[in-house]
């Protein structure tokens, strides 16, 4: 099934190489289901930190989930 996947970015990718995408998990990549189950939980509950070019972002699992509002 694939909750037991594990989500972690696939660095070898020529396009995340040439967007320059570098490893954001902290700790081991969580699996779908863990993630899915957290994102749900913490949506409008957590509190998010703005980033300078107006972005704001939260820590889901060891991995940083940009926000565009």
């Amino acid at each position: 099934m694939a909750d037991d996947v594990r989500i972690a970015p696939l660095l070898d990718s020529p396009v995340v190489q040439r967007e320059g995408i570098n490893k954001s998990i902290i700790g081991v990549p969580p699996t779908q289901e863990k993630w899915r189950k957290n994102r749900a939980s913490t949506y409008g509950v957590t509190q998010l930190q703005r980033l300078e070019d107006g972005t704001e972002y939260e820590i889901i699992n060891g991995v940083r989930v940009t926000h565009y509002n």
